[in-house]
């Protein structure tokens, strides 16, 4: 299943913040070459991740997915998990 996590940070993105968005999405994937990261070019705090994961009932998988993203960057203020 597709997964894309949106973060809002309380600075720009930087590389670090990259990186560990990658780790988190690395951490989670069935396919690392499914990875992308990307900050919005409208507003640098945007940062999203979106990857493969294997097939999982949603409400299974949730709570894994955030604990995962908010582990790996601790400076974000909101966080959205679409499937």
């Amino acid at each position: 299943m597709k997964v894309k996590v949106e973060m809002v940070l309380s600075t720009p993105a930087t590389q670090s913040h990259k990186l560990s968005m990658r780790s988190a999405a690395k951490a989670l994937t069935n396919n690392a070459k499914s990875i992308n990261i990307y900050v919005s070019k409208k507003n640098e705090r945007n940062i999203t991740a979106s990857f493969s994961m294997k097939n999982a009932a949603q409400y299974k998988v949730v709570d894994l997915i955030a604990r995962e993203f908010r582990d790996s960057l601790h400076d974000y203020e909101d966080i959205a998990i679409s499937f």
